[in-house]
């Protein structure tokens, strides 16, 4: 009877061994599924970020363009404006001599 008593402590023991084992694999199954999905979570956070980043690039970039492009057609406007005043007063200056 004694023996049989060990025996059944013995098999319970194992059987609670067994089922600490079970659970700590479980736990840390579900630590690597935690880390892995924070993991991606991070990645595409950084993803997010660096095509944000590039896209406020692109878009500085775009705006230097146009204000370049923009500064440009000012400058010709300006020098197309003293052309016609120069021609204007190189007219007016031979109508004056014509005159005298």
């Amino acid at each position: 009877k004694e023996e049989e008593e060990r025996k059944e402590q013995e098999r319970r023991r194992r059987e609670e061994e067994e089922e600490e084992q079970r659970k700590q694999k479980q736990r840390e199954a579900e630590e690597a599924l935690a880390r892995s999905k924070l993991e991606a979570e991070e990645a595409e956070a950084a993803r997010r970020r660096k095509q944000e980043e590039e896209e406020q690039q692109k878009r500085r970039e775009q705006e230097e363009q146009r204000r370049r492009e923009e500064a440009e057609e000012q400058e010709r406007e300006q020098q197309r404006r003293r052309r016609m005043q120069e021609e204007q007063e190189e007219e007016e200056k031979r109508r004056r001599i014509k005159e005298e």
